[in-house]
C-alpha cells in the first residue's frame, strides 16, 4: 500500500542543502518524536555538548520522551533547570558582548554556549523550535562541517517523507532485528537487517540503499522506524 502525503519536489529533497528550507518541509507532516529525536542527535555532537549536568539530563530526557511516558513531576524539574542554564548562559554572553567586539575569543565561546544550552532547554520545550534552534548557527571554522552531520540526520530521521510503503516484508524476525538495533544503538547491523529484507522478499530500492549506506544512523533512523511502526 502507498501513502503519499503532501508532495514535495523529491529530487530537491534528494540533493538540498538548505536544512531551513528541508525543515520546511516537514513541517506539519512528521511527529514531535522525530523532530525532537534530531534535536537530539545534534545535541550530541561536540558543538553542544556542554558539561553541565542540567543541560545533559535535558537531552536524555528528551531523548526518553521519545519512548516513554515522563512524569510530569520529572519534566518541570529538568525543564526548569535547562531553562535557568540557558538564561544564567544567555546574560553572561550579552554582557560580554556590551564588553568586547565579538570575533574575541571568549565573547565567542560564551556565545557558543548560549546557543547549546539554548538548544537544551528548547529540546524539551518545543521539538520545532528546538529542530530550529539546532541548526540556526553561524558555524565558524572548527565546526565548519556541521551542517553536512546535521544533514546526514534529517535524512536519516525523515527519509522519504512524500512516499512511504508498506508490505508484508515485515517479518516477526525482521521485527525483532530492528528492535534489538534500536534498543541497543546498534546500527552498525543495519547491513544484516537488509540481507534479512531482501531475502524476506523486500525490492525497496530506498529502505535496502539506507540500510547498506554507512554513514552514521541514529533513534529515529526511517527505516528502524518504519519497521517498528514508530512515527
Amino acid at each position: 500500500m502507498l501513502l503519499r502525503g503532501n508532495q514535495v519536489p523529491e529530487p530537491e529533497w534528494r540533493s538540498g542543502n538548505d536544512i531551513y528550507k528541508m525543515l520546511e518541509y516537514v513541517r506539519g507532516k512528521v511527529s514531535d518524536r522525530k523532530l525532537r529525536l534530531f534535536a537530539v542527535a545534534c545535541c550530541h555532537r561536540p558543538y553542544y555538548c556542554i558539561e553541565d549536568e542540567r543541560h545533559q539530563r535535558a537531552v536524555e530526557l528528551a531523548e526518553r520522551m521519545a519512548d516513554e511516558d515522563v512524569s510530569e513531576v520529572e519534566w518541570q524539574h529538568i525543564n526548569q533547570a535547562a531553562y535557568e542554564l540557558w538564561q544564567s548562559t544567555w546574560a553572561a554572553s550579552i554582557t560580554a558582548q556590551r564588553k568586547a567586539p565579538r570575533g574575541t575569543h571568549e565573547v565567542k565561546k560564551l556565545m557558543d554556549a548560549d546557543m547549546a544550552t539554548a538548544a537544551g532547554w528548547a529540546v524539551l520545550d518545543d521539538a520545532w523550535e528546538a529542530a530550529y534552534q539546532v541548526t540556526g548557527v553561524e558555524w565558524d571554522e572548527m565546526y565548519a562541517d556541521e551542517p553536512d552531520y546535521q544533514l546526514a540526520f534529517l535524512h536519516d530521521i525523515f527519509g522519504k517523507p512524500f512516499n512511504r510503503v508498506i508490505t508484508s516484508w515485515f517479518t516477526p524476525t525482521i521485527f525483532t532485528l530492528a528492535q534489538a538495533i534500536y534498543a541497543d544503538r546498534a546500527f552498525a547491523n543495519l547491513p544484516i537487517l537488509a540481507d534479512a529484507l531482501e531475502e524476506a522478499g523486500c525490492d525497496d530500492i530506498d529502505i535496502l540503499a539506507h540500510c547498506r549506506s554507512g554513514g552514521e544512523h541514529v533513534r529515529g533512523c526511517w527505516v528502524i522506524d518504519l519497521i517498528l511502526g514508530k512515527v
